[in-house]
């Protein structure tokens, strides 16, 4: 938990095939050195409660991402200290829409948190934005509403 994070990767997926809601699967990737990251995720059960995950990777993030933003840390934080700003603004507690929406929503959140914390360069939270506001597919996209779901 105290390794430094050396640049934060945001990342799209395909959709769930077992959804009938065509959005990506996002995900957060702090490189904590050239070929091993920490894979952050908001993780759902089955009554739509957020569950914060963080798994140690052997590689910077998937090759088979669709979609893929890098971000620019600052002040050399670690993974300990970035944890720590979703803990103390509540951030580990979420939950979704009846409809199973909201996940993007967290992510634009965190990362605004953590711009606002200066551990992010300045203008992340709008990139971030820009790109979770589409629906990202082979050879394009499309925008898609962010719809948010609930910090409780």
């Amino acid at each position: 938990m105290d390794l430094q994070v050396l640049i934060l990767y945001l990342c799209a997926d395909a959709s769930d095939p077992a959804s009938d809601i065509l959005a990506n699967i996002w995900c957060i990737f702090l490189q904590t050195s050239p070929n091993e990251s920490v894979a952050l995720r908001m993780m759902y059960d089955e009554s739509s409660t957020g569950i914060l995950t963080l798994e140690s990777k052997d590689d910077v993030y998937p090759d088979e991402v669709l979609r893929v933003v890098q971000f620019r840390t600052l002040g050399q934080p670690t993974v300990r200290q970035m944890i720590r700003v979703l803990l103390e603004r509540g951030r580990e507690r979420y939950r979704l829409t009846q409809e199973g929406r909201g996940q993007r929503h967290w992510y634009a959140r965190i990362l605004a948190d953590w711009e606002e914390e200066e551990l992010l360069t300045e203008s992340c939270a709008a990139v971030a934005n820009e790109n979770l506001q589409s629906c990202w597919y082979e050879g394009g996209s499309h925008l898609f509403l962010m719809i948010a779901g609930v910090f409780y």
